[in-house]
């Protein structure tokens, strides 16, 4: 029989080897005995042992027989193997003087030599080792030691034949509308598996492919729901291929059937429908129908919702496929911002052609808001005025106005007044702030910040002409202190009939009041 070293190592662990063979070195065994740890195996569970890989030195270790009893450093009894599919079981039941030592095996493949060499811990009685840790089949070499003192002492070489196994297919039924197909036996170097299943009624018709998923016991699977074969009964066809290299070609490799039985079609169940992302300031949701098990296949699902008693404010939308399931959003602003409760139907379509309908949770929007909107215009010179819209409680609003120029020097705080449903107008006498440019607007209702905003004052928004009324006038006295108003009115009295709109005439009051507040002018002159 042809003899083995252990390990490959320099001229001088070569020459030794006639003389003791196999080889290993001490630190090889400090390495083995630091990072592996005692496993029992036992025949009913597949277990990797723990291996290592002895780092090669010409550090060669002997022990006299002096210095070890005899019952130790042999075995006992012939190793004995055997082979189940992608696994090799080693079987050796240790003397009474062995029980407190550990025993470690050196494998590897004839083929290539040592290129696949494993080291592996051995169990009480049994030591699984996976094949998929070696490379090829035919002759496998075991090398036994036993720990002694820390160091490796040889016991004995066996050798083993082993097989290509062929490939297994197992499938399972574990609950109605499933199967579990499992795979065992494959190499561990393959890139691809692959398998097409179909069941035999109407031929290939609901075909589907599928990728096998690798497990860490060296097995694939993959789950089937017979919904995406139409929940057909009889005999269904699995079909295995595999590739080797990304570029070579599939390889059909096995083949397996199994027959469905009506018992395994689920009852018809509807598909799970629920709502997420609710928020009801906002005013927003989405809709979700998700398929089951028991679930028909969907092709498209359509969606009802509306808030008033009469449904004028409902609207159809189609969920949209994502990530496996049919989804909507919902705002509140395309139903006409109606704060109230919403109904959700929802109405699905399969791909057989039937049509059901559901009704989904109701959700309750009447705490929804539309965000505030603010916008501002100049009424006439030297006077902004603002309109607050989407302010839903009827408290009064009042507003902070200041320039940028300088900081907050010249903040002044004005009332708003209701205007209609929701919206609040107010008006800026752009002579009680300083300077052009950007303005800020701050907008309260009691104590709640309802917005902070920004408008543009330029230069032509103010007054920039000059007091021609006669000094010491009120006339004079009025435009000193809100220089928007206009020279040439003529005497002050006329002012609120003739020269100003019926329209405009209120406001131009208003405004006239906030600019002289404070002031000692009588205001009812104006009138």
């Amino acid at each position: 029989m042809k003899k083995y070293s252990t390990l490959l190592l320099s001229s001088a662990v070569l020459m030794a080897s006639l003389v003791q063979s196999p080889l290993v070195s001490a630190e090889t065994t400090t390495s083995i005995e630091t990072t592996t740890k005692a496993t029992t195996h036992t025949s009913s569970q597949v277990q990797v042992p723990q291996t290592t890989q002895p780092a090669t030195t010409t550090k060669i270790v002997t022990e006299s027989a002096t210095q070890i009893p005899q019952t130790i450093s042999k075995l006992t009894a012939p190793l004995t193997t055997q082979q189940k599919g992608q696994t090799l079981s080693i079987f050796y039941n240790r003397s009474a003087e062995q029980k407190n030592y550990k025993i470690q095996y050196a494998i590897w493949s004839a083929e290539n030599g040592q290129d696949d060499l494993k080291w592996y811990l051995a169990g009480d009685t049994e030591t699984v080792i996976p094949l998929s840790q070696h490379k090829g089949y035919g002759q496998y070499i075991i090398h036994s030691y036993i720990v002694v003192q820390d160091k490796p002492v040889f016991l004995e070489e066996s050798t083993t034949t082993v097989t290509k196994p062929m490939p297994s297919i197992t499938i399972a039924i574990p609950e109605p509308g499933v199967l579990d197909v499992r795979i065992q036996n494959l190499p561990a170097n393959l890139t691809e598996v692959k398998v097409p299943i179909w069941s035999n009624k109407n031929g290939q018709d609901e075909l589907k492919w599928y990728n096998a998923q690798y497990n860490s016991d060296g097995s694939y699977s993959v789950r089937v729901l017979l919904k995406d074969h139409k929940f057909d009964t009889g005999a269904y066809t699995i079909h295995l291929y595999t590739k080797d290299t990304p570029s070579s070609k599939l390889n059909y490799t096995a083949t397996s059937s199994i027959t469905v039985e009506k018992a395994h079609i689920p009852t018809q169940q509807a598909p799970s429908i629920f709502l997420k992302d609710i928020n009801k300031t906002k005013g927003s949701y989405s809709i979700v129908v998700q398929e089951q098990v028991g679930t028909k296949k969907i092709k498209q699902v359509d969606i009802a919702t509306w808030s008033t008693s009469n449904q004028s404010n409902i609207k159809w939308r189609q969920a949209v496929l994502q990530n496996g399931n049919y989804q909507a959003s919902v705002h509140f602003q395309e139903h006409q911002a109606v704060t109230e409760h919403y109904q959700n139907h929802v109405y699905v379509t399969y791909e057989d052609g039937s049509r059901v309908g559901y009704i989904a949770e109701t959700v309750d929007l009447s705490g929804a808001r539309l965000p505030v909107q603010f916008s501002n215009q100049l009424a006439y010179v030297g006077n902004m005025s603002i309109t607050i819209k989407n302010v839903y409680d009827n408290t009064p609003v009042n507003y902070a106005v200041w320039s940028d120029t300088n900081g907050q020097d010249d903040l002044k705080w004005y009332p708003a007044t209701k205007s209609a449903d929701k919206t609040f107008t107010g008006n800026i006498p752009l002579n009680n702030h300083i300077g052009s440019g950007l303005y800020h607007v701050h907008v309260y209702q009691g104590n709640t910040g309802l917005g902070a905003f920004t408008m543009q004052v330029n230069q032509a928004h103010r007054v920039t002409e000059a007091n021609t009324y006669p000094i010491g006038q009120c006339t004079w006295g009025v435009k000193e202190l809100a220089p928007w108003v206009r020279n040439y009115w003529g005497n002050a009295n006329q002012w609120g009939i003739l020269l100003v709109p019926q329209a405009l005439r209120q406001k131009v009051l208003q405004e006239l009041e906030l600019s002289l507040s404070g002031q000692q002018v009588n205001m009812a002159m104006l009138l």
